[in-house]
């Protein structure tokens, strides 16, 4: 995972916690949410004084209700950030960039309805 921003977060000036291990907290919160099927590799965390702004990509199982696993991977993410980093999420930005299907699974057949076309008699 790669981050941008900040190099490293200062907590209440006590510690710092380094991006690259914020991003390692965020992305094994998020990945361990239900219906999330990979985390993107590139998160970005911004901030300081104990408060990080956060931003993931997501790619979500299919069926799933995109709504409500995102809401759970906010939770899980701000969960993690002041449970194991003293960090308070002030803000986190969630891109699903994609949705995946399970291996062999297709998209149900639609059935094509022939365009209506008009006789020239009747024009």
């Amino acid at each position: 995972m790669v981050t941008q921003g900040n190099d490293e977060i200062n907590v209440s000036g006590s510690h710092s916690v380094s991006g690259q291990e914020l991003a390692n907290l965020i992305g094994r919160a998020a990945g361990a949410v239900a219906g999330v099927a990979r985390v993107g590799k590139d998160i970005e965390i911004y901030g300081g004084d104990g408060q990080a702004s956060v931003a993931i990509e997501l790619t979500i199982e299919h069926g799933r209700f995109i709504p409500e696993v995102v809401r759970q991977v906010r939770e899980a993410v701000s969960e993690r950030l002041e449970q194991d980093a003293g960090i308070t999420a002030a803000g986190i930005k969630i891109t699903v960039s994609e949705i995946v299907f399970p291996e062999g699974a297709r998209l149900p057949a639609t059935e094509e309805t022939p365009a209506t076309q008009e006789s020239p008699e009747s024009i």
